[in-house]
């Protein structure tokens, strides 16, 4: 019985968080741009490479910032909550 209950949810009992639209279409653009330089035969990564230090700096902290918002703080987040207070 507990692991058919893993597997089968009761109807109603699932609540899903908020999507957050902005992100999720700021990636999707960032990738139909990678996808569509590589098309062009373009090296992204090697584009990326010769970039000065403060702009690859830039991108990556960005990336990083980006990350820790939206994985920890995103939707439904709340400061009292533990990380196993729901069980």
């Amino acid at each position: 019985t507990l692991i058919k209950n893993i597997f089968i949810l009761p109807l109603g009992t699932l609540t899903l968080p908020p999507i957050p639209v902005i992100p999720i279409l700021f990636a999707c653009l960032i990738v139909l741009i990678v996808d569509y330089l590589s098309y062009k035969e373009i090296n992204v990564l090697e584009l990326f490479s010769k970039q000065n230090i403060y702009f690859k700096w830039t991108i990556l902290l960005f990336i990083l910032f980006i990350t820790i918002i939206y994985g920890a703080y995103g939707p439904g987040y709340n400061p009292v909550d533990f990380i196993y207070g729901g069980f």
